[in-house]
């Protein structure tokens, strides 16, 4: 099989600073050949974060009850690589995710309790859809579905014109793509102001008991069909920590905790340190069951040296830098350069790949240097700070 070319790591110092390959922002999946599995090499007490959630899918695996879980963590501990090698390894015991990004699929200044419900459905059909999942669902629940989507969330002088012909369609017969056309017509009007937004705000938001029963029917006959393959939904709001307004999350999420627990799925809300240490009103910790996601444990001994890394998070870290780029070719010093990059990015993720690439960048501008060397991982970290020094 041939390794995609994306998949290779940069030998040069340009294409390490201007490639993709130094991009904090780039999402690898577990598939992906720059992945590094940090759970497999950093130890449990420090890190663990896809064992424990293995753990609790374990305890609700055979007991008919759903995990509603907040995973915590502040940007750029690699929540959503975490999240997705959990995913991959939960598929043993028949988890099938849904996925779902917050801030694509919500009005992100004023969003409601109905809009994460609505956007769960609709993401749980599109998926299935997308995914090829060829599911048999019981008629009596897809009609109960539609209606719920045509009668009970829209009026009738407003439900032709929302829905056009796929009333029509509807009545030759219903089946999977066609709720998802459904779905997508409702969740397509959540983002922004207008008429029907409204109006399914408002008949959805009076009575919570209907809307989540509606939801559950949908989940119900999607749980019959994966029945026989012995699978069970997880839906993940990635990107929930995003939300700048905690307001807008407190209000849609946090206080309606109760009722979306009721749900007949298993979810994971991304949310932030924020909404446990200084929350509008609960902490996430009396609401879900919750998960911290930490940095690399880079420094875990107070008494050790001051310049001292733990040796295993020292290990996961040039195991990563090494899938991106090829270290012995663009590190002056192998080990000291690793070395400096774990301790100065404080084991948050994403510094150590910025930190890398603009010490690449730095390097590749200096005629006098064919390698990173120290001075440029310190430029960098100057760099660095001085951003953030900024922002705070």
């Amino acid at each position: 099989m041939l390794t995609r070319v994306s998949e290779e790591p940069a030998r040069t110092l340009e294409e390490a600073a201007y490639g993709v390959h130094l991009d904090p922002f780039e999402l690898v999946r577990p598939e992906h050949g720059w992945y590094t599995n940090l759970d497999a090499r950093l130890p449990a007490q420090h890190y663990g974060v896809t064992k424990r959630l293995e753990s609790l899918f374990r305890q609700r695996s055979d007991g008919g009850r759903y995990l509603h879980v907040a995973l915590v963590g502040h940007g750029g501990t690699g929540k959503s690589t975490l999240i997705r090698q959990a995913m991959a390894d939960l598929r043993g015991l028949g988890i099938l995710p849904v996925y779902i990004n917050a801030r694509e699929s919500f009005d992100q200044v004023d969003m409601v309790f109905s809009d994460v419900v609505l956007v769960l459905v609709e993401a749980v059909v599109r998926t299935l859809v997308e995914d090829g999942q060829t599911l048999t669902l019981d008629p009596r629940y897809l009609e109960l579905v539609r209606s719920w989507f045509t009668e009970t969330l829209v009026s009738e002088e407003r439900r032709s014109t929302l829905f056009g012909e796929l009333a029509t369609e509807a009545q030759a017969g219903l089946d999977l793509p066609l709720l998802a056309r459904f779905a997508a017509k409702i969740q397509g009007t959540l983002r922004s102001s207008n008429e029907y937004r409204e109006e399914i705000r408002r008949r959805g938001g009076r009575d919570p008991e209907a809307l989540i029963r509606g939801a559950n029917q949908l989940l119900d006959a999607v749980h019959q069909g994966l029945a026989a393959r012995k699978q069970q939904l997880c839906v993940v709001f990635d990107n929930l920590e995003k939300i700048h307004d905690r307001r807008q999350v407190d209000a849609a999420i946090l206080r309606r905790a109760d009722d979306l627990r009721r749900l007949r799925c298993h979810v994971v809300y991304f949310l932030s340190p924020a909404d446990q240490y200084a929350p509008t009103g609960q902490q996430i910790s009396q609401l879900f069951v919750t998960v911290e996601v930490p940095v690399i444990p880079v420094r875990t001994d107070a008494t050790a040296p001051e310049d001292a890394v733990e040796p295993a998070a020292l290990t996961a870290i040039e195991s990563l830098l090494g899938k991106r780029i090829v270290l012995d070719e663009l590190l002056a010093n192998r080990q000291a350069g690793v070395a400096a990059i774990a301790r100065w990015s404080g084991g948050r993720l994403r510094d150590i790949i910025e930190i890398t690439r603009q010490a690449c960048e730095f390097a590749y501008i200096d005629p006098q240097a064919t390698k990173v060397e120290s001075r440029h991982i310190d430029d960098a970290v100057r760099k660095l700070g001085a951003q953030r020094l900024v922002v705070m």
